[in-house]
């Protein structure tokens, strides 16, 4: 598997900078977009703020992660009788009324963003 890393350039609290990542990353930020209602723009300003030391593309790839665990984390575990990972009560997902994606973002609204960009970024800055 190749990680072929890809430049684009985004407005970071107005200013332009452009991150080098791979293109599972851009369509995963691109996802967390769709899923919060945020441009790209925002999504990075978000995550730049709440960095620290880190370097910029890391703290985008680390959200990334944390952002979708965060949504695997309120899935049902099939073994565990309808309770999601992080322990609270997992509701099924429901089969061809609504996308799984769709059911997921109902699910994974602000409050957890916020969560996530403070688990991951939080670390260095003490937030």
């Amino acid at each position: 598997m190749e990680n072929k890393l890809f430049s684009r350039n985004v407005r970071i609290d107005g200013m332009r900078t452009s991150l080098r990542l791979e293109e599972g990353i851009w369509d995963a930020l691109a996802e967390i977009c769709r899923r919060e209602g945020l441009d790209l723009n925002e999504l990075c300003t978000m995550i730049d703020r709440r960095r620290g030391p880190s370097s910029r593309t890391s703290a985008v790839r680390a959200f990334a992660v944390t952002y979708f665990r965060a949504v695997a984390s309120r899935r049902p575990d099939p073994a565990a009788n309808g309770v999601a990972a992080d322990g609270s009560p997992a509701e099924p997902v429901p089969v061809g009324t609504k996308r799984r994606a769709a059911v997921d973002a109902e699910r994974l609204g602000r409050p957890e963003l916020m969560r996530a960009v403070r688990s991951v970024l939080g670390r260095a800055t003490g937030i």
